[in-house]
């Protein structure tokens, strides 16, 4: 046979002396793969310019064969000549050049194998006869005698000559691509050894994740690729990494790479022919044959299959059809974000900021994804467009298909939305994109359906989305470069509410598209939509206007500036709801831009100053985060930030100003920030960068500009003053510890000047400085803080600024004293205040106004030192009881003060002033809180139930007595009596008497038991329905109370603790306190007491109408919402209990047991059918009725993420029903277990359009 694919000698002779130790460590290395022998076992140093001590390569291996076909002995050294040498030049090259009186020796590596009875092989370039070979082997063992070697004429010496090396390289198909390439003569161009194939550029620039979608399949090839006749195959897209992934094979395995030929079959469409001549001569390799179709595979699997085959195979194609046996197929589908992640970032991490970004837009296409990256790091601005044609070409055709120019109009069509609609409800979207492409439903639908199988239309559910990314980007943009303008326009006005998210998600990132800038600029013309009012401002013209922002933000800035800008306070106030969200969103975005910062930041402005939203991120946020030094959102400069402030204040109107302030609030914070992303990534172009300072004095000019416009606010109203006042206030801790002392000295100077001392904020913040920064503070931190606390000082002050300094309004402050206890310093400089004031009364009558009415922080401790250093209280309690009469807001702590005051110096003094209360119908109404001032007695609960009894007073106003242990004095009967009388003055009255006799009890070990049987009546008495008003009512202090009093058994107490339950299902109950009160309650009592309970709620159930049995129901109904879990009430009560009722009550009993049973119950952390369950359905499964009960009462759950997993549960429940004896339970649990898979075929589609960020 004639070879058609080898080496001739002549090839040998040509080679370099590099390319000739190349080729030996090839060979060594495919030699000892082909016996057995490891790679490790093969040493040859490519560094040929080194003193090598006479060796080129060895090969050295204990285990195996005593010696290869090419490898004589088990220690062979190789040394390689690429040069004409004669006998005496052989002999010479195993011997040293003789130096300074240096005699010429043996080379030590040559002598070290000899010693060891190795082999030496000269590896030469030369021709030579067996004539000239024994002639240079003669002249090497001649040199060996010289040197006293014993083994000179017995020693394995050999060279191996062209033709030799020849025949060797002639084994293998890597060899002999590697000699024709190295000669420039390759018969077949295109096969490549693997070195030659590593030197790829795309394999290079496209890294190699170790991630699940691949690890098995590279696994797998290292561990079985190299086996004789083995057949492999890699289908997939383009752009997947087949091919990276095949070169990862032999990249993780070193011992094949000299068996691999790589080629690639566009340029050798022959190549099953030659293949076929390589498995006739028995050559090895391992053969990877790249873009293979597969017809070209199955005869080239056919070849390689043949018994005498030493190849083994493995193809790529980005065609998907299948093959047959004995390949093995993978299929490479996209990767996960997390492996494309995983995938970019050893290479890209410190480059690029928003490799998550990038690897979402690639949509699991790795060479996307890098191919995004770099088009990135270069700047291109068409990064989100797939710019490489025979890529795209690939995707979208197969191998050998014609451009069909109607399925590319169509999936251009598609490729205008992110998501669209294909079939069911939401057909009506894919009729819309016939429309557009001007072709029937019928083809549109085929098309999509072909390139869903072909993987490039990605279909979850109902809707689909062109994939990857940059391809539906490529195609979109075509479409918008070949569309004319008014069609363009059409399309616009045209798309059905339906798909335009879809839209503006995708035309968000035609960002770089000029067609669609110009089309953007154009709509928001003055006399076009987004330049009109009523466009802009409506949902869906917000919504498209919020995703041209994005396209051109020059153009759609100067539309809504115009619009808002001529629109008055009310106007702009009634832009509300999804249009106010979107117009917010947009104006994050452009604010961004600090070419348009001014017009962009004066619309959020506009909005803010007519707020209506309660979110953080609402206009007035956002337009605060503005002027943030760090995480500002946006790149507008200081300069341009304060201009527009300074701006703002000469509109002179309130509302603006107070915007104004919050956002110079947020330009003095010192105390770090957050901002939430997502305005910097715009289209597709790398994320925008805030402006950010370049040195401190940068900082430092920052906010001394914005106090100069702070202090300027002062005198503006007063709202604005009290605003700057709390703002400069409570940053001078935080400027303290910055350094900024110059800064604030000069701003709280102008301050005071101009408001006094009275200023808590400020205040607060110094005492905070020195309780917790005074450590390692510096001494001129120390002496200002000081400074200005003497400036703020009330010594100094007027009587008016004294009491709002220290009585009204002081900061809270505590020490801890000597005997560790803390002290109340505010409380005691309050009280020190009341013994200077107490020489002279009459200086605080004219003032007593600012102490009885709003927030008084230390006035009970004021009046309290004012009551026990006066003689004469008369005046003061007169004119202040006057002044609380007229207080709005009333606040009587100071007189409370005075009364605890009064009460420790003379208890019969403060009962005479308690009295006076009750003969002023206008102080009564105070009467619950000044009796606590002093030791509560039985003839004050007696006055107070009175006072209740006859209506001048509310019972809630008895609540005063369930707080601060104030009746902790007076003894459990009298207590208990009084909480008795007052639950009879009606509902509200007994949720008053259960709260203040909760806290006696809670403050009265052991009362619990003395006064069990009237607490058990006062509970069991309270009305629980929801109608109850007026009352403070805390069902959980109903619930405690129960639980305590029935450690003790009492089947009375059950009974009327149930027949309480039942009655308040009258009126109706409250949810909440069902799921945690009630229920629980109800669940212990029927444990305990179910034989008596049942037959009672059985009764009630029977005789319950409308409402009523409602309520009933919720009582005994299981609980399966996401956060509250609880069995039903029936789950307690005996299963032989519930279905004799059942059966003598036939007509309510079955179904109402079916809306409230517990389907399932849980043993073992395993779901099961409860037998309540399947004993109804035994008895009662032919009534109609209970069927559908229990269908709806399956149907009722709270869950969180899909709700595949819990159906399935509930199936693989119900399955163990299916052979059940009763054919009632067979029937049900099959009717029901085939709604459930139509529930989950159900679900599972609303999951996967979940997954395309629908819903």
């Amino acid at each position: 046979m004639t070879k058609p694919f080898k080496v001739e000698s002549e090839d040998i002779n040509r080679l370099n002396d590099i390319q000739l130790t190349q080729l030996l460590k090839e060979l060594l290395l495919a030699e000892a793969y082909k016996f057995g022998i490891a790679q490790r076992a093969v040493e040859v140093a490519l560094n040929i310019r080194v003193g090598d001590g006479g060796e080129d390569g060895r090969i050295t291996w204990v285990e195996g064969p005593d010696q290869t076909e090419f490898c004589p002995n088990r220690l062979t050294m190789f040394q390689n000549k690429a040069t004409e040498m004669g006998p005496a030049a052989y002999a010479n090259e195993i011997m040293t050049a003789a130096r300074g009186g240096s005699p010429s020796v043996l080379k030590p590596k040559v002598e070290e194998v000899l010693d060891n009875g190795g082999a030496y092989v000269v590896f030469t370039t030369q021709e030579l006869n067996t004539t000239q070979k024994d002639e240079r082997i003669v002249a090497i063992r001649n040199r060996l005698s010289e040197q006293g070697k014993a083994y000179a004429d017995t020693c394995n010496i050999a060279i191996y000559d062209a033709a030799q090396i020849s025949t060797w390289a002639n084994n293998f198909i890597s060899t002999i691509a590697s000699v024709q390439h190295w000669v420039g003569r390759p018969m077949e161009r295109g096969l490549k050894p693997f070195n030659m194939w590593s030197e790829d550029e795309d394999l290079s620039r496209l890294p190699f994740a170790a991630v699940d979608s691949r690890n098995d399949i590279v696994t797998t090839l290292v561990r079985q690729v190299a086996e004789p006749k083995s057949c492999f195959r890699i289908i997939g897209l383009s752009g997947l990494g087949k091919t990276r992934t095949a070169f990862q094979v032999f990249v993780e395995n070193e011992a094949i790479r000299n068996l691999v030929v790589y080629v690639d079959a566009n340029h050798v469409p022959a190549i099953d022919a030659l293949i076929a001549d390589w498995v006739g001569l028995g050559l090895r390799a391992i053969l990877i044959v790249d873009n293979c179709e597969y017809r070209l595979h199955e005869r080239i699997a056919k070849e390689v299959s043949r018994s005498s085959s030493q190849i083994s195979l493995l193809t790529l194609d980005y065609n998907l059809e299948s093959v047959s046996a004995p390949t093995v197929c993978f299929k490479l589908c996209p990767m996960t974000d997390k492996e494309l992640l995983q995938l970019l970032t050893p290479i890209y991490k410190d480059q690029l900021p928003d490799l998550e970004r990038i690897a979402s837009f690639a949509q699991g296409f790795p060479q996307m994804a890098v191919l995004l990256a770099e088009a990135r790091l270069t700047e291109d601005p068409r990064i989100g467009e797939l710019t490489e044609d025979e890529l795209a070409n690939k995707l979208l055709w197969r191998r050998g298909e014609a451009e069909n120019p109607e399925r590319i109009r169509v999936l251009q069509a598609c490729s205008l939305f992110d998501v669209f609609g294909v079939e069911k409800e939401v057909e009506s979207q894919l009729e819309f994109i016939s429309t557009v492409v001007g072709a029937s439903i019928d083809n549109v639908f085929e098309c999509v359906q072909d390139y869903s199988e072909r993987g490039l239309i990605d279909r979850r559910g109902r809707y689909g989305q062109v994939v990857p990314k940059p391809l539906a980007i490529r195609l979109a943009g075509q479409w918008w470069t070949k569309a004319r303008e008014q069609k363009q326009i059409e399309l616009v006005d045209s798309i059905p509410e339906g798909m335009i998210e879809g839209f503006c998600h995708q035309i968000e990132r035609m960002d770089f598209h000029t067609n669609v800038k110009e089309l953007s600029e154009k709509l928001c013309g003055p006399q076009r939509p987004f330049g009109q009012a009523e466009v802009i401002l409506s949902d869906r013209g917000s919504r498209l206007f919020r995703s041209f922002v994005v396209v051109n933000p020059e153009a759609t800035c100067a539309a809504l500036y115009k619009v808002l800008s001529d629109r008055n306070s009310q106007q702009l106030a009634a832009i509300d709801g999804a249009i106010r969200r979107n117009l917010v969103w947009a104006l994050e975005k452009l604010c961004f831009h600090s070419e348009i910062f001014p017009e962009a930041a004066w619309c959020m402005l506009l909005l803010a100053s007519a707020e209506n939203e309660t979110y953080g991120n609402n206009a007035t946020g956002m337009f605060a985060q503005l002027f943030s030094i760090s995480l500002s959102g946006t790149a507008a400069t200081p300069k341009a930030r304060f201009a527009l402030l300074n701006q703002a204040l000469e509109l002179h109107q309130d509302s603006v100003d107070m915007v104004v302030l919050k956002a110079l609030e947020q330009a003095i914070s010192t105390y770090g920030g957050s901002r939430t992303v997502g305005a910097e990534y715009q289209g597709t172009k790398a994320p925008l960068k805030e402006w950010k300072p370049i040195i401190w004095q940068d900082i430092f000019d920052y906010w001394q500009e914005a106090f100069n416009l702070l202090i300027f606010l002062l005198e503006r109203g007063e709202a604005q003053k009290e605003k700057v006042l709390t703002v400069i206030g409570q940053s001078i801790r935080g400027f303290v510890s910055r350094g900024r002392l110059e800064m604030l000295n000069s701003a709280i100077n102008q301050i005071v000047a101009v408001n006094g001392r009275y200023w808590p904020a400020a205040l607060e913040s110094i005492k905070h400085a020195f309780e917790y920064d005074s450590e390692g503070m510096e001494k001129e931190a120390s002496e200002s803080l000081n400074s200005w606390l003497q400036l703020l000082s009330p010594d100094e002050a007027d009587l008016p600024e004294k009491l709002k300094i220290l009585v009204i309004n002081p900061p809270w402050e505590h020490h801890k004293g000597d005997d560790g206890h803390y002290i109340d310093v505010a409380s005691e400089n309050a009280k020190a205040l009341g013994v200077d004031v107490a020489k002279d009364i009459e200086e605080l009558l004219p003032h007593l106004n600012l102490l009885l009415q709003g927030e008084q922080k230390q006035s009970y401790s004021f009046g309290y030192q004012l009551a026990l250093d006066l003689t004469d209280l008369r005046q003061l309690l007169e004119k202040s009881l006057e002044q609380l009469i007229n207080a709005d807001p009333a606040n009587p702590s100071f007189i409370l003060g005075i009364y605890r005051g009064i009460y420790e110096k003379s208890h019969e003094q403060w009962q005479v002033n308690i009295d006076k209360l009750l003969t002023d119908e206008r102080l009564v109404r105070f009467y619950p809180d000044f009796i606590r001032t002093g030791n509560i007695q039985k003839l004050h609960l007696d006055q107070l139930l009175e006072l209740i009894r006859s209506g001048v007073i509310s019972p809630n106003s008895a609540n005063a007595l369930s707080y601060g242990s104030v009746t902790s004095g007076i003894d459990p009967t009298t207590m208990m009596e009084f909480c008795l009388s007052l639950a009879k003055l009606g509902g509200n009255a007994s949720w008053t008497a259960l709260n203040i006799i909760y806290m006696y009890c809670f403050g009265n070990k052991g009362s619990i038991r003395t006064l069990s049987d009237p607490l058990k009546q006062l509970v069991s008495s309270v009305p629980l329905n929801r109608e109850r008003q007026g009352a403070t009512t805390d069902t959980y202090h109903w619930r405690d109370l129960a639980d305590k009093l029935l450690k003790e058994p009492d089947e009375d107490f059950a009974i009327a603790l149930t027949k309480q339950l039942i009655g308040a299902c009258h009126h109706g109950l409250n949810h909440g306190d069902i799921w945690h009160y009630t229920k629980p309650l109800l669940l212990n009592l029927m444990r305990e007491y179910g034989d008596k309970l049942w037959p009672i709620f059985g009764d009630a159930i029977i005789q319950a109408e409308g409402m009523e049995r409602y309520w009933l129901q919720q009582l005994l109904d299981r609980e399966n919402s996401f956060s509250n879990q609880l069995p039903s009430v029936l789950s307690v009560v005996p299963v032989e209990s519930v279905i004799s009722w059942c059966e003598e009550e036939p007509l309510l009993g079955p179904s109402f047991v079916a809306s409230c049973v517990n389907i399932f119950e849980t043993v073992d952390e395993q779901q099961r059918p409860s037998d309540l369950f399947i004993a109804l359905l035994v008895r009662f499964g032919d009534d109609e009725r209970v069927i559908g009960g229990l269908r709806a009462n399956m149907g009722t759950r709270g869950w969180s993420g899909s709700l595949v997993p819990y159906l399935e549960a509930d199936k693989a429940a119900l399955s163990s029903l299916i052979e059940h004896e009763s054919s009632n339970v067979r029937l049900w649990v099959k009717d029901q277990i085939e709604y459930i898979n139509r529930q989950i075929d159900s679900e599972s589609i609303r999951d996967e359009e979940r997954d395309l960020g629908l819903f």
